[in-house]
């Protein structure tokens, strides 16, 4: 099941319902998720949220039960294009990056400074600027940009 901005809360309930009466729902995609922390989507099937960083219209907040949450970087979108884009078919490979993707703990220097910073790996077609709310920065610490 796929649903989009004010339509995630309603899927959501939607979900449950087919899952109460019987029915088998495997996956939920939640995409642009508006008010996603004013509502819960259900624990049994597996859960993704993807938005883009900086979705004005959403705030990407995390969804309650959600498995995974992933926002990527949005690189040259827009204020105005920036909530939308998610309702495009290449957003699946995004998603299919988010359920691979893992984060790698580095500790070292930046800039003479002893820091820790993570990264993203086995997500080759997709720039994450954030999993399950942990913000990524490149392989050699600097900031994503």
């Amino acid at each position: 099941m796929v649903t989009h901005s004010e339509g995630s809360a309603y899927g959501a309930g939607v979900a449950q319902y087919l899952l109460d009466a019987g029915y088998k729902v495997t996956t939920i995609l939640h995409l642009s998720s508006d008010e996603g922390d004013e509502f819960s989507t259900p624990k049994t099937p597996y859960t993704l949220q993807l938005s883009y960083e900086g979705d004005w219209v959403t705030g990407n907040k995390t969804i309650k039960n959600v498995d995974k949450v992933g926002e990527i970087k949005k690189g040259n979108l827009s204020w105005d294009t920036v909530h939308g884009t998610t309702k495009n078919k290449n957003i699946f490979n995004a998603a299919k990056d988010l359920e691979k993707v893992t984060l790698q703990l580095n500790i070292g220097e930046i800039d003479g400074n002893l820091s820790s910073w993570y990264n993203q790996e086995n997500a080759k077609r997709t720039n994450f600027y954030s999993v399950n709310g942990i913000i990524l920065n490149n392989l050699d610490g600097t900031k994503k940009r």
